[in-house]
């Protein structure tokens, strides 16, 4: 499965707007709409912002979901911030601490919605 690039805008002042968190110690709660696909689970990602992954080849953007490099992070590589969990709900939010391993960087966060086989 493949996704769209991030289409992130580089910030030209990058503490405008922002809301800083600090790993391992920090929570914040995810929600999402829109999930009209049938589907069966739930997975977030921590993705890397366009300005954020220039000249680091480590953080390059595929369109493949499993070797999309701007969606990892850096520490140990944890492919994903919130595993997957059971859920068909079209809408719904969960709450996830940030983990120690978290670089400082700026962050989107990717919601995705995956059935028996693939990401919908």
């Amino acid at each position: 499965t493949s996704v769209p690039p991030l289409n992130n805008e580089p910030d030209t002042s990058p503490a405008d707007g922002l809301v800083r968190f600090k790993g391992g110690s920090d929570s914040l709660t995810i929600r999402w709409a829109g999930a009209d696909e049938p589907h069966t689970q739930i997975a977030v990602k921590i993705c890397y912002v366009d300005g954020d992954i220039v000249d680091r080849k480590w953080r390059k953007f595929k369109p493949e979901i499993d070797l999309n490099k701007q969606c990892k992070q850096t520490a140990d590589e944890q492919a994903f911030l919130v595993s997957a969990f059971d859920s068909n709900a079209t809408s719904g939010f969960t709450t996830v601490k940030l983990g120690q391993n978290v670089a400082p960087a700026r962050y989107t966060i990717q919601v995705l919605a995956r059935n028996e086989t693939d990401y919908t």
